[in-house]
């Protein structure tokens, strides 16, 4: 849901009120991001909202006239000239975009559950004004430091330790890598294990943690041709690529993590001998097809090096 350079902060509990023809109330949560807030309904059958500050013509505290004045702190109302819909009962398909003309229904309003207009609302005005500003480098320099003074408020929550006897070793700023998000948080390493702590919530595990026993194998991976990224395999197929923000990071935690007495050496097998099993048909074509893919860096965690496989001929003859 998020564009390339967007950023998710956070989400908060809300009802939505459309706009007329519909107007009625839908549950729900809304999203803080860097260029938009996204509302996710509850009933979804509904389709998700991308509140984009490209087509945001204002945005206020408070609620219309007749509305409860005790709810008048917990709302607020959006005006855009654009609406953009997607996931309509749950499927995915590409967004679907309509002008607003009628003043009506320009006006998107909500209700916070939880949290008062008067706490939220400068959060999303000021991603909004950095939007807004006519110089792209100028507002890419300013959310970037927003996003920098944000994460460096947040620390490792020491109580998620899984063992009171355990001790942390390393702790850094990563971005867990998957095909189609990259999710940043801290990652530390203890005595025991390694933990993954997001600065949102985007899921519903706060931490995210590994048994330094469970690792299978560990390696070192490329992330958009710089040496920072790690990736961890675990049993039964599983894996986690992470992206350090500096080689040095990524080597500090691969030492580290690599003289632990129940991790394996990570050292692959020679491409010679491995070639030479798939030639005497000691391992399938796909197995020794993933064994390439996995030497040239391309992993099933980072779009940008996806593997890949070669067409298969079923006609000789054309």
């Amino acid at each position: 849901m998020l564009e390339e350079g967007d950023y998710y902060f956070e989400d908060f509990a809300c009802t939505f009120y459309a706009p007329p023809p519909i107007q009625r109330p839908y549950p729900g949560r809304i999203k803080v991001c860097a260029r938009c807030l996204i509302f996710e309904p509850d009933d979804i059958h509904m389709p998700v909202l991308k509140l984009h500050f490209k087509f945001t013509e204002g945005i206020k505290a408070g609620g219309e006239a007749g509305d409860d004045p005790a709810l008048q702190q917990h709302m607020f109302l959006m005006v855009l000239n654009t609406s953009i819909e997607m996931k309509v009962n749950n499927l995915i398909y590409p967004y679907k975009f309509e002008k607003i003309t009628e003043n009506a229904r320009k006006m998107h309003k909500f209700r916070l559950d939880y949290v008062p207009t008067a706490s939220f609302l400068p959060r999303v005005a000021a991603l909004l004004n950095i939007y807004r500003l006519p110089d792209r480098q100028e507002s890419a320099n300013r959310l970037q430091q927003v996003i920098s003074d944000r994460e460096h408020l947040i620390t490792f929550d020491m109580s998620r330790l899984e063992d009171l006897s355990e001790k942390t070793l390393l702790e850094f700023r990563v971005e867990e890598l998957t095909p189609l998000a990259n999710n940043p948080g801290r990652f530390v390493v203890s005595t025991h294990r390694v933990y993954f702590q997001p600065f949102n919530n985007v899921s519903a595990t706060a931490v995210y943690k590994y048994e330094l026993a469970a690792i299978e194998r560990v390696l070192r991976r490329r992330y958009l041709l710089r040496h920072v990224g790690l990736e961890f395999f675990f049993s039964g197929n599983k894996s986690s690529l992470f992206a350090f923000a500096q080689p040095v990071h990524r080597e500090a935690v691969y030492n580290l993590i690599m003289q632990h007495p129940d991790v394996p050496a990570s050292h692959p097998p020679a491409l010679e001998s491995v070639t030479a099993a798939w030639q005497q048909k000691r391992m399938t074509n796909l197995e020794y097809l993933l064994f390439l893919n996995s030497s040239a860096d391309r992993t099933f965690n980072d779009i940008t090096q996806y593997p890949v496989f070669p067409w298969v001929l079923s006609d000789y003859t054309s």
